[in-house]
């Protein structure tokens, strides 16, 4: 009889519904562009998924430059802020940024299920309002992108900056449409490439402000959230940032990008590190120029492609 009790309670709690999670405080993505060097780049708005967004930081800034870090759509850090102290200079910098971001209230709460359904993901995404917001001009739009972690490529030394393991990189960006801030329930299929690892696999949503000045900066995101394929439901009630970095596989400098933005994503528990330490630093190849010109030859697209647009 007890062996049986044991069983009715153990099928009981297998037929409960998962409880709800708090989503971590840090979404995290990497975008690549589009070329002939770099395999991890994704088409967006006729361009890859960070620059048709983003073309606007050239004509803010004057330059369009890898590695380039947006918090929350703001305050763009571009190259190595500290070339003397690349790595640390640069998680100083990201970290600053990142904490600009969380100490604001988001006026709203989001809430997401993703779950692995075939070759599909099925996303449900519930969006509140904190009160009553005017948008004072401003638009709303609801962006989703799937993400991959850990992504193994190797190519050869000289077009290589040494990093082999690519974490939270961009798989697909869907606009997914104007959004107000009322309460709204949001459900979406996105396509699963099969050569994708879903247990690596997670989704990510923000709402994010349009070109145009009201009530939000333009670009600024309100609240980000991100969930695994796990079908558990997970919650941003407090501030979900959005880190957005726009690297490349060939690019010496962004090695210092992607590294900085790992410890921090590590650090707010967002992710795991990676075992066994799989990076090594940047090393001279035995054909810079080939590097240097693969380089310039990008970040010149980069550019022009954001300056033709702004």
């Amino acid at each position: 009889m007890r062996s049986l009790a044991l069983v009715l309670v153990a099928l009981a709690f297998a037929a409960a519904p998962a409880t709800a999670l708090p989503a971590a405080s840090v979404v995290p993505l990497i975008h690549h562009p589009l070329d002939q060097v770099d395999p991890f780049g994704v088409s967006f708005g006729g361009a890859d998924s960070f620059s048709a967004r983003y073309r606007a930081v050239a004509a803010q800034t004057g330059r369009f430059d890898f590695p380039l870090f947006l918090a929350d759509g703001r305050d763009p850090v571009q190259q190595l802020p500290d070339p003397a102290r690349p790595y640390e200079g640069t998680l100083e910098a990201y970290q600053v940024a990142l904490q600009a971001r969380s100490g604001s209230m988001a006026p709203v709460s989001l809430a997401i299920t993703a779950t692995a359904n075939g070759g599909n993901a099925d996303v449900e995404l519930k969006i509140t309002p904190r009160g009553s917001v005017e948008l004072q001009g401003s638009s709303l739009r609801l962006f989703v992108a799937i993400t991959e972690d850990a992504l193994h490529f190797q190519p050869p030394p000289e077009i290589s900056n040494g990093l082999t393991d690519h974490r939270f990189v961009v798989r697909r960006l869907l606009d997914a449409g104007p959004v107000n801030l009322t309460a709204t329930t949001r459900t979406l299929t996105l396509p699963l490439e099969s050569s994708w690892q879903q247990d690596r696999v997670a989704v990510a949503a923000w709402l994010q402000a349009g070109p145009t000045e009201g009530r939000f900066k333009p670009s600024e995101v309100l609240q980000a959230i991100s969930a695994p394929l796990d079908g558990v439901e997970r919650v941003q009630e407090g501030r979900g940032v959005l880190l957005e970095l726009y690297s490349a596989t060939w690019c010496d400098p962004c090695l210092y990008g992607d590294l900085a933005l790992e410890a921090i994503v590590v650090q707010a528990g967002a992710a795991e590190p990676l075992v066994p330490v799989r990076t090594s630093y940047w090393l001279a190849p035995d054909q810079p120029t080939l590097v240097l010109a693969a380089s310039l030859a990008a970040g010149a697209t980069a550019f022009a492609l954001a300056r033709r647009r702004a």
